[in-house]
């Protein structure tokens, strides 16, 4: 299958090569910067930005206080900022261009380990793959960290085969951008050193020379990491001080976590698509049983390697932060290589051998193959279609933009969130809007302190707006049916803006009525409690204590079974607005 990677080209060939790999760009520019900006950005976008704003030493300081990232492409984000503007457009370019290097990387790399056909497949299924063109068309680290998976894989297998200084010189390199871009790239880099034993041993077995494969093999790789280590000093407190605020202790795996990650991995990597995730296995298979039949050793466990580590680590050691299958994109990389491995070992099968050096470049196909190739093509490109650049997570723009047109000054917008069954996360809120609606006054959580932030005279007036963002569904269509008598309700894509259809026009009167909604749109009952709690403040706060108790003791209901922190919250809330109560629940 290494089709003229010993061999001549004519000019011809060159050529033709040339204008395929150019095609392929081209098809991954336009995936990455059609429609670029047609979805809002989301919460994690919009803190990316936010950071972009500030002066890089003041960057630094607050993602090691506040954040779980390293610093490079926040870094990168701010010089783009002041050169292409805030848009955001401008704002997921980095992405996008970082994307595109990942196609030109992965090509090399197929092309050196099995041939141009390979490299080529390769970089037009990571062009048009559903999962890698999401993140590409995202204002997040992940692109970034894929081309640096990919180059410093691509570089450290050449440095294996070379012993170049320039190839180790740019492992090193990559690798150091790596570890400054996502703290996945540890993970990525055992799988790496893995991967050089591997490969040591193989070498030791076919030329059974110790000293010359500690030499060139070893050595310049130990001699790599501690270049990388001393370049990554500067950060490594930061980074323990952002594992030990954010992640917290290491618990040991349930029985069922590797099936867990298995499966989640599986349905972001296909973009859930069922013909494209078993498409992907059984080419994944042909491409192992291909390189195992024609004893490609090397090219195997190249492949293979990074793609099985990093999966298992997460298995073994998985931490109390929650997993998500973004931390496993680079894997999509040695998976991609070994699927294009498999998928032109079946059409070697297959095709009909052609005279020529248009023929030898793009070899003659039966209608068979010729339908196959069609039907994979459809395949892979389907997230081109219309469907995929909807809008995917929460639409702050448009939540913001129908405020903005029918609100005034002097309004009042009450916000909250609720994430994985848990409320009060209006933080959310307030950040979202305040992007899009930089002009108006924050979003006032709708928890304890409420009273504070509304007008000081109970009699002002002016309309009260509700927003709930949500990643956990609504009440069912019976108590929406419900909430929508009282309030006008418009989906944002993970955003609700509420707007009450008979407003007084008090605020402090219409606020409680826009907590009483937002209460019944709440599907956990765990989320409701922050809400109970701002009603029985503004209740109390009125003088209308026999509602505020009620609250209160709707709040004590929701408590999780066993939750005796949450009680003496609540128990010291309802001391403090003067109205002490003691828990009826069992157990507390």
């Amino acid at each position: 299958m290494k089709t003229h990677m010993n061999g001549h080209w004519s000019h011809q060939e060159r050529h033709l090569l040339i204008l395929l790999i150019l095609l392929i760009l081209l098809l991954a520019t336009f995936l990455r910067l059609y429609h670029l900006d047609k979805s809002s950005l989301w919460l994690d976008e919009i803190i990316t930005q936010e950071y972009a704003q500030k002066a890089p030493e003041v960057l630094l300081k607050g993602l090691a206080n506040y954040d779980d990232h390293p610093p490079l492409f926040y870094l990168i984000a701010i010089y783009e900022r002041k050169i292409a503007g805030g848009s955001d457009f401008a704002s997921r370019l980095p992405a996008a261009f970082a994307d595109i290097l990942s196609v030109a990387i992965i090509f090399t790399l197929g092309k050196r380990l099995e041939g141009w056909r390979t490299g080529l497949l390769a970089a037009i299924l990571l062009a048009a793959w559903p999962m890698q063109l999401q993140y590409s068309q995202e204002a997040r680290p992940y692109s970034l960290l894929m081309l640096f998976s990919l180059a410093s894989l691509y570089f450290l297998y050449c440095g294996t085969e070379t012993g170049s200084v320039f190839h180790w010189a740019a492992f090193t390199l990559t690798t150091v951008g790596n570890l400054y871009t996502h703290n996945f790239a540890f993970i990525w880099l055992l799988s790496q050193a893995i991967l050089v034993v591997a490969i040591g041993i193989v070498k030791f077995a076919r030329l059974h020379q110790y000293t010359e494969t500690v030499r060139r093999l070893l050595l310049p790789f130990t001699l790599s990491l501690f270049a990388s280590s001393l370049f990554y000093l500067p950060w490594y407190p930061q980074m323990l001080l952002q594992r030990r605020r954010l992640v917290g202790k290491m618990v040991l795996p349930s029985s069922s976590y590797l099936h867990f990650v298995l499966q989640k991995s599986a349905i972001s990597f296909s973009g859930k698509s069922v013909l494209l995730l078993y498409g992907s296995l059984i080419f994944i298979a042909l491409g192992s049983v291909y390189l195992l039949k024609a004893r490609r050793w090397e090219t195997l466990i190249v492949m293979a390697i990074p793609a099985a580590v990093p999966v298992l680590v997460v298995w073994i050691l998985p931490s109390s932060h929650f997993f998500a299958a973004r931390y496993l994109l680079p894997v999509l990389g040695p998976l991609l290589l070994l699927m294009a491995t498999g998928l032109w070992w079946s059409l070697e099968l297959l095709r009909l051998r052609g005279q020529g050096s248009i023929r030898r470049l793009l070899p003659a196909l039966t209608a068979t193959e010729s339908i196959a190739l069609v039907f994979l093509v459809l395949v892979f490109l389907f997230p081109a279609d219309s469907r995929y650049y909807g809008k995917r997570k929460e639409d702050w723009r448009g939540a913001a933009a129908y405020i903005a047109a029918r609100s005034v000054p002097g309004d009042v917008i009450i916000g909250d969130g609720t994430i994985y069954g848990r409320g009060g996360d209006a933080r959310r809120v307030q950040k979202g809007l305040g992007y899009y609606l930089p002009d108006s006054e924050d979003a006032i959580a709708a928890a304890p302190g409420i009273s504070f932030r509304l007008p000081a005279n109970k009699q002002a007036t002016g309309q009260v707006w509700g927003v709930i963002w949500h990643q956990t569904p609504l009440l069912p269509v019976l108590h929406i049916d419900k909430a929508e008598r009282v309030a006008e309700i418009k989906d944002f894509k993970d955003v609700v803006v509420l707007q009450l259809k008979s407003p007084t026009g008090l605020v402090w009167n219409d606020t409680s009525r826009m907590l009483q909604v937002m209460v019944q749109m709440l599907y956990e009952p765990g989320a409701r409690i922050d809400e109970r709690l701002a009603l029985a403040e503004l209740f109390a706060a009125r003088g209308q204590n026999a509602i505020a108790s009620e609250q209160l003791h709707l709040a004590e209901e929701a408590i999780p079974k066993g939750n005796s922190a949450l009680g003496d919250r609540i128990a010291s809330f309802a001391a403090k607005i003067g109205m002490p109560m003691h828990f009826s629940r069992p157990g507390k």
